[in-house]
């Protein structure tokens, strides 16, 4: 491709690089014919981006549903074409490394061999780089990733995201004993980093439970991994992990208790008072860790239970000892003391939604344990009412701790309490409450929910969805975009007309457009295609 930067103002070209470092290019498919994308603009408004390209890779035909009738002004096609670039560049790495994976190995060694020799850098980067030893593993870890960036930056339900969490969680699990057993730990710890740093990079929203789970596991699994680790690769792994914990977000907390549990005399009081600067200049709790044993290596050591127990408290500031305390009191079967300091900790860690969200769970579980039958389903209620999702997981689990008669009470204030979430229709259909349903969906702007939820409304309430329909129909036409977004158009008009008694409303709605916007050629081009269907 040439340089296409020089077809465009210099000031779209910094918007739209902008908006491609900020991650608002998604849905993207790169074909050798076309690349299609979606940007999204801070005010939330999305665009639907088409670019045609010739056999040589060159682009023409450039369209953006914004109104820039100019391409050379618009920055989301800038963006979009940045992305493209991102993806090739990508690609040609991955092939790159599929081509060495699948070389045979001895001819591999051979060059590389000759290559290193020649070059000490290249000899220490190649070091650094070895890590991953199965490209299977890299590459289904990709797609997973992929589905997961792509679902987490839509409206879909967070089902869909769930089922990804739990795929990519038994995918973990797989890596970690396939590497303990091939004695592949670096290979395991790489693709693990891999995973942290998307988590930790991606803009993601509505998955923040799933999320602190996911990282749960992964530091659970980090410290399986650390104990089928040889001293090298232990320094290996602490070098990795210490380096990146300033910079990381979610994954943050749980690089800091690996590094304390597993590292405390390499993670040392400087190292500590660095982290505590970060915390406090990003508005957390502030505190100062003495160089003291961990819990568990009291623990081992045998420390009375007092002894523990004061170790606890003169850090108790620490998100790191106070959880090491919770599983001690836990294998101790010492509940009541546990229910006490999770509940304490729910205050502590407040500057957290995460932790609180762990402490909650974790909660949950021990009165589910204990029988508390309603401590449990206090707990469960706080989840839902504070994450950014409705789960219906959640709902199921609070459901089956009530009667029928009782239920109907307490749904009855969650319809209340949850009514502005934007996911909360699918708990409506579920409750078969089809008027709070009917109301979500008129209320949220386009089609999106009047289609998703378009089978339960259809025969209750055929006269409410017409007049929706042909509102927001009106107001998609009256934008200027691509076919592909005019072809979706109709599809919804297809689906309009399947409504009792809609025909007419059909017909004059097509007629009312095609006399509205005669020199729209692919609008008019889909409206005839449905013409033919409905005279």
């Amino acid at each position: 491709m040439k340089d296409w930067k020089n077809d465009f103002w210099e000031s779209d070209l910094d918007h739209g690089y902008e908006m491609f470092i900020e991650k608002r290019v998604h849905g993207c498919l790169f074909t050798q014919e076309k690349i299609i994308a979606k940007v999204t603009e801070e005010n939330k408004k999305e665009y639907d981006i088409l670019i045609q390209l010739t056999d040589d890779n060159q682009f023409y035909g450039l369209s953006c549903s914004c109104s820039h009738e100019d391409t050379g002004h618009c920055p989301h096609v800038v963006a979009t074409l940045f992305k493209y670039e991102q993806e090739k560049e990508q690609r040609k790495a991955n092939e790159l490394v599929k081509l060495i994976s699948y070389a045979n190995e001895q001819d591999i060694q051979d060059f590389l061999l000759i290559i290193l020799k020649e070059n000490q850098e290249l000899a220490q980067r190649f070091q650094e780089h070895t890590a991953i030893k199965n490209m299977d593993d890299y590459d289904k870890m990709i797609v997973i990733l992929e589905k997961h960036t792509h679902y987490s930056g839509s409206n879909i339900h967070d089902r869909t995201l769930q089922n990804i969490n739990k795929e990519l969680s038994e995918f973990l699990n797989s890596l970690i004993d396939t590497s303990i057993a091939k004695k592949q730990i670096l290979h395991a710890f790489e693709l693990m980093n891999r995973i942290v740093e998307h988590f930790d990079l991606a803009k993601v929203h509505n998955v923040e439970n799933d999320i602190s789970l996911i990282m749960h596991q992964c530091y659970s699994l980090w410290k399986k991994l650390l104990r089928h680790a040889s001293e090298q690769e232990k320094q290996r792994i602490y070098s990795k992990l210490s380096a990146k914990i300033n910079n990381a977000s979610q994954s943050s907390f749980y690089i800091q208790q690996i590094l304390h549990e597993e590292f405390p005399e390499q993670f040392s009081d400087q190292d500590q008072q660095k982290l505590d600067q970060t915390s406090e200049n990003n508005g957390h709790l502030n505190y100062k860790n003495k160089r003291l044993l961990s819990i568990r290596q009291m623990e081992n050591l045998n420390y009375t239970d007092n002894q523990i127990h004061q170790r606890a408290r003169e850090s108790w500031q620490s998100p790191t000892i106070r959880s090491q305390y919770i599983d001690y009191l836990m294998q101790k079967k010492a509940y009541e003391e546990a229910i006490t300091v999770l509940n304490e900790s729910i205050v502590l860690d407040q500057h957290s939604s995460d932790m609180v969200t762990l402490h909650r769970y974790a909660l949950k579980n021990l009165y589910h344990k204990l029988g508390e039958k309603e401590l449990y389903a206090e707990q469960v209620l706080h989840l839902l009412l504070e994450g950014e999702t409705v789960d219906m997981n959640l709902i199921h689990q609070l459901k089956k701790t009530y009667s029928i008669d009782q239920w109907e009470e307490v749904r009855e204030n969650l319809f209340e309490k949850l009514k502005y979430r934007t996911d909360v229709g699918l708990f409506y259909s579920k409750e078969r409450r089809y008027d709070l349903l009917l109301d979500y969906v008129l209320k949220s702007p386009g089609l999106e929910e009047a289609s998703r939820y378009f089978s339960f409304l259809r025969k209750q309430f055929p006269e409410a969805l017409l007049q929706k329909y042909e509102y927001e129909l009106r107001r998609m036409a009256a934008e200027t975009t691509t076919r592909l977004r005019y072809h979706k158009m109709a599809l919804l008009i297809a689906e309009m007309a399947t409504l009792p008694s809609s025909t007419i409303s059909v017909q004059l709605l097509i007629k009312e457009l095609k006399e509205k916007y005669p020199r729209r050629k692919a609008m008019l081009e889909e409206l005839r295609k449905l013409e033919k269907t409905y005279k």
